[in-house]
Parts: structure tokens; sequence; C-alpha cells
């Protein structure tokens, strides 16, 4: 998980990337200098003007939670990310993580209103990995196929698993 910070408007503890306030929905400014988050122009420990949070991403990479995986040289190669080409996002995965706006990438999903707060959610059973659709609202998908809602389906590298409207390679 990304470490967290206080919204420099409301106090809230919100997370350390985030690019709005997930309690009071201010946009979010920060130092590029000291990368700290402020409110007014200035940084009140260096005086260089303020940004916006979202000017000091490149794209939408995040790679936390991540999950170390190397596989035995004679086991087939495990999930460890989703990846999307359009737009650019990188996941790392754990057992557990949840897909959407409300899940563990809050801040990659908020752009996306048709991805369901809860929509999906990604576990390692066993040593299998495997998809469940938490009953969103658009739906997710695993190579073209509709997934039943809280019916867990097995996934492999190679497989691509759509969010509503975002597919998702799954890589190492």
């Amino acid at each position: 998980m990304a470490n967290l910070t206080k919204c420099p408007k409301c106090k809230a503890n919100i997370e350390s990337d985030s690019w709005f306030c997930d309690q009071c929905g201010s946009e979010l400014f920060i130092c590029p200098e000291c990368k700290i988050f402020g409110k007014g122009k200035r940084c009140t420990q260096c005086g260089t003007e303020l940004v916006k949070a979202s000017s000091m991403a490149s794209s939408h990479i995040v790679t936390t939670p991540s999950a170390t995986i190397r596989p035995a040289t004679s086991a087939p190669q495990q999930p460890g990310h989703l990846v999307c080409t359009n737009p650019p996002i990188r996941l790392g995965l754990e057992s557990g993580v949840i897909i959407g706006r409300r899940g563990h990438y809050p801040t990659v999903f908020a752009a996306f209103g048709d991805i369901s707060g809860n929509h999906a959610k990604i576990e390692l059973n066993g040593q299998q990995w495997q998809v469940t659709d938490l009953g969103s609202t658009n739906g997710t998908f695993l190579n073209g196929e509709s997934l039943t809602p809280n019916q867990p389906y097995p996934i492999k590298v190679g497989d691509i698993l759509r969010f509503s409207t975002l597919d998702f390679k799954v890589e190492i």
C-alpha cells in the first residue's frame, strides 16, 4: 500500500500518491522540490511554486502492492502484474487485491466511473491465481467471456482480464 499523508485542507489521512483527497475531494498540490503537499501557491518549506499532484506523475504506473514471485524452473510462470496499455496502467498483485474505485488502487480507478467501487478480487488459492467478479455493474471478462458474479475463475500469465472497458494482460 502507498504511504499515508494528511490532506492539507481537511487533514484526513490519504495515500501519498493521490491526486485528489478521497475525503473532501480537493485537488492536491505538491512541491516539486520537497515532494510534500501544500495549500496556497508556494511551499511553506522552500518557497517553490506548488504544482498539481497529477502533473508529477508521467502515467498511471503503480507498482504497489507488489508480490515478488519467482517461479521454480519447472513450474509455469505465475502472475505478478496486470498491465493495461491504454491508458498505461501497471498494477502489482498480491493475494486479496480488490480492483475498483474503492479497492487497493483508488487513485488509479478514480477517473473511471464505469469501474465499480469494488469491481473484482484477485487472490491466490493454493498455487492457483483466480479472479472473482464482485457483482460489478459493468462486468468482468476473462479472455472475452463474461464472468458469473461471486464465482472464482483461474487466471494465468497471458490471459486478458477486462474490468468494464479496461483490458489488462496478466503478466509475470
